[in-house]
C-alpha cells in the first residue's frame, strides 16, 4: 500500500508541475560573448558592447568569472597568506583585479541588462592538488573554490560599497541628458552557475581513472562548495544552475583519462545513483565518494542540498554540421532536440533519492560555426536560418528556460598557424559579427527570428514561429502574417500581437499556394520592420 500511495505522489508531482513557468512565450535569451565582455580593453569599449547587446534584445548576458583572474599569486604553487579577513572576504583580493567584473555589472545595471555568473576554473596553481603544470583544472581544491564563491557572491550581494576611487564613470546612457548618479553600491547578480563543461577535459581533469568516471566526484565537490559559499554569502534563494556541460554521448571505446564523459553518465554518477536509477552501494559507491550504508544514504540529500535545491540545469547542445531537429548519433545523445534525456536522467536520480523535483533545462551555449572556418563552419545564410530554427525547437519544449547565442563577434584564428590547419580554427566563429565587425545575416536574424513548418504541408496550413526581440518585455507589438507568391504584392493572412515577456509568435495560417511567408511588425510610433521571407510550397 505504501509503495502504491509513493508512486502515485510522483505522478501527481510530475503532473502538477507548473509548464508555463519553465518556457514558451517566456524562454528567456541568452549570449555570452567573454572574450569581448571580461577580457575588454577600456570602459568604453565594454559599455559598447553592452549597448549593442542590450539593442538587439538579449534578455541575459552569461558572463564567466575566472577563479585565476581573482585568485593572487594564480600563477604560484604556494598559497598565498590571505591575512586575518581569509579567502572568503573580497578585500582579500587585490581590488583591481575586481574592476574587470565590476564594471560589467555597473553597466549592466545601467542598461537594464540581467547578468548570470558563471563561477569557473581555471583555477590558481596553488589550488591545482596536483601541482603540475599550473593548468588550475586537475582536482581543484573544492575549499579554496568555497572561499572564493562566497568572496565573489559578497562583492555582488547588492550590499557591498563601492570605492569611490574605482568606481566606473558615470556616463550618460543612450536618451539622457546628463550623467547617471554614483551608485552606492555594487548591483547585484542573481543567476548563477557552477563550472563550465566540466565534463570535458579542457575545463576539468582527470575525466576518467580507468573505466570509472572521475569527474562527476569532482564536480559533487565542487557544487558543494559553490553552494555552501553563495549560500554564504545571501543568494540562497537566487537562481543556481548545475551542470553546464558540453553535449556528449556514449562512445564504445575504451575511456582515456582525458576523454568526454557522456552528459547522462555524469548526472548518473552526479548523484550516485546506477544505470537502473538506484543508490549506489558497497565498493562501487565508495569509489565514487558516494553514500555506501544506510545512515549515510539517508543523509545524502542533506549532505548535498546543491544538487537537490538548485533551480535548473544548464546545457551547451552543440551540434556543428547538424541541423536543429538532429536526434543524435545515439538513443544517449544531447541534442536541443533531445535534450529532455537529460531531464528524464535528472528526474529518476531525484527520484531515486525520494525528491520530487523535475528542474528546468537551460540553454546557456549554443550556436552554428561559419566561414572562414574550413573545417567546422556553415555558409552563413545557413548560420541565420538554423538558428531560428533552434529557437523553435526550443522554444516547443515547455521544460527548456532559456535558448541561448555563443559569441556577439567572431573569434580570430590562432595567431601564427597556418589557416590551412586544424590547430589554428579552435577558437569559435559562431557570432553574430565576423572578428572584424562586420554583421552576417545571422545579425538580423537575431533580432527577427522566423521559422515556418513544414516548408512543404500536406494541406495549406502552416506553423509560424518568430519574435520581435527589441520589444520591451511585455510589450504589445501589432503584427501581422504575411504572404506572397511569386511576382505579387504582400498580402495579410492574420492580424495578431507579439506578446508574453519576450514577444513571441506562434501561430498556425493557411497559405493560399507556394510563395514566401514573413511577419511584419508594427512598433507603435515607428516603421513597419520585416523578417526575411520564408518559402513553403504545398504538395
Amino acid at each position: 500500500m505504501t509503495r502504491t500511495l509513493t508512486v502515485l505522489l510522483l505522478a501527481l508531482a510530475a503532473c502538477a508541475w507548473p509548464s508555463s513557468a519553465l518556457a514558451g512565450r517566456d524562454q528567456e535569451m541568452i549570449l555570452q560573448d567573454d572574450p569581448k565582455v571580461v577580457h575588454a580593453g577600456s570602459d568604453a569599449e565594454l559599455k559598447e558592447t553592452l549597448e549593442r547587446i542590450k539593442a538587439l534584445g538579449t534578455d541575459r548576458l552569461r558572463v564567466t568569472v575566472f577563479w585565476h583572474l581573482l585568485a593572487p599569486g594564480a600563477r604560484r604553487e604556494r598559497r598565498p597568506d590571505f591575512g586575518e579577513r581569509g579567502a572568503s572576504d573580497p578585500r582579500s583580493y587585490h581590488q583591481e583585479a575586481w574592476r574587470r567584473y565590476d564594471r560589467i555589472v555597473y553597466f549592466a545595471d545601467k542598461l537594464d541588462l540581467e547578468l548570470m555568473f558563471t563561477v569557473s576554473g581555471p583555477g590558481p596553481a596553488w589550488a591545482d592538488k596536483t601541482r603540475r603544470g599550473r593548468a588550475g583544472i586537475v582536482r581543484p581544491d573544492a575549499g579554496a573554490f568555497r572561499d572564493f564563491v562566497e568572496a565573489v557572491g559578497q562583492r555582488y550581494s547588492g550590499e557591498w560599497p563601492v570605492d569611490p576611487t574605482k568606481e566606473p564613470p558615470a556616463t550618460p546612457l543612450p536618451g539622457s541628458s546628463s550623467a547617471s548618479p554614483p551608485a552606492k553600491r555594487l548591483p547585484r547578480v542573481d543567476h548563477w552557475s557552477v563550472w563550465n563543461e566540466p565534463n570535458f577535459p579542457g575545463w576539468l581533469m582527470p575525466q576518467w581513472r580507468g573505466r570509472r568516471p572521475v569527474s562527476p566526484h569532482l564536480y559533487r565537490g565542487l557544487v558543494d562548495a559553490a553552494w555552501d559559499g553563495l549560500v554564504e554569502s545571501g543568494h540562497s534563494d537566487d537562481t543556481v544552475l548545475l551542470g553546464e556541460t558540453a553535449r556528449f554521448a556514449r562512445s564504445r571505446r575504451l575511456p582515456l583519462p582525458g576523454s568526454l564523459v557522456d552528459t547522462l553518465r555524469f548526472v548518473r554518477e552526479l548523484y550516485c545513483v546506477s544505470t537502473r536509477y538506484r543508490p549506489l552501494r558497497g565498493r562501487s559507491a565508495r569509489a565514487r565518494g558516494c553514500p555506501a550504508n544506510s545512515p549515510a544514504r539517508r543523509r545524502f540529500p542533506a549532505d548535498h542540498p546543491g544538487l537537490f535545491e538548485a533551480r535548473g540545469w544548464a546545457h551547451h547542445p552543440y551540434t556543428i554540421f547538424a541541423p536543429p531537429d538532429w536526434p543524435g548519433r545515439v538513443k544517449t545523445d544531447t541534442t536541443l532536440r533531445s535534450v529532455n534525456r537529460i531531464g528524464r536522467s535528472l528526474d529518476r536520480a531525484q527520484r531515486a533519492w525520494h525528491r520530487l523535483r523535475r528542474l528546468p533545462l537551460w540553454i546557456t551555449e549554443f550556436g552554428y560555426q561559419t566561414r572562414p572556418d574550413p573545417f567546422r563552419g556553415v555558409p552563413l545564410s545557413r548560420q541565420a536560418t538554423w538558428m531560428s530554427w533552434s529557437e523553435f525547437v526550443a522554444f516547443r519544449n515547455p521544460r527548456v528556460a532559456s535558448f541561448a547565442q555563443f559569441l556577439l563577434n567572431d573569434d580570430a584564428p590562432v595567431p601564427h598557424r597556418s589557416r590551412r590547419r586544424h590547430a589554428a580554427w579552435i577558437t569559435w566563429q559562431s557570432g553574430l559579427r565576423n572578428n572584424a565587425g562586420r554583421a552576417k545575416p545571422a545579425l538580423e536574424e537575431y533580432r527577427r527570428p522566423i521559422f515556418v513548418s513544414p516548408r512543404r504541408p500536406r494541406g495549406r496550413r502552416v506553423r509560424v514561429f518568430g519574435s520581435f526581440r527589441p520589444a520591451a518585455p511585455y510589450a504589445q507589438v501589432p503584427a501581422q502574417i504575411e504572404f506572397r507568391e511569386a511576382g505579387g504584392d504582400w498580402r495579410t493572412l492574420r492580424a495578431l500581437t507579439a506578446g508574453g515577456s519576450r514577444g513571441y509568435i506562434d501561430a498556425r495560417v493557411r497559405v493560399p499556394g507556394a510563395g514566401r511567408v514573413r511577419i511584419a511588425f508594427l512598433p507603435p510610433g515607428g516603421e513597419q520592420v520585416n523578417t526575411r521571407g520564408v518559402f513553403v510550397a504545398p504538395r
